[in-house]
């Protein structure tokens, strides 16, 4: 089971990143962001990224959610 963190490049969000790294492999963590460049330690640490923001209407199911991969 994987599990999504909204805010993932944000002082909450990244805590809670670490934390969830202490108990689960990173490949079932999913991180969602706004700005890609900011998720690039993330990306390091084998988190999955994913574009997401709570403002865009269109975003609002998770099949909806854009991967970024790794450049």
């Amino acid at each position: 089971m994987s599990m999504m963190v909204t805010g993932a490049t944000g002082q909450l969000g990244s805590l809670i990143i670490d934390l969830l790294l202490q108990f689960v492999p990173a490949g079932q963590i999913i991180a969602c962001v706004r700005d890609r460049e900011k998720a690039n330690d993330l990306l390091e640490k084998g988190v999955e990224i994913r574009f997401g923001d709570w403002l865009h209407y269109t975003l609002g199911t998770s099949a909806n959610l854009r991967r970024y991969y790794p450049s």
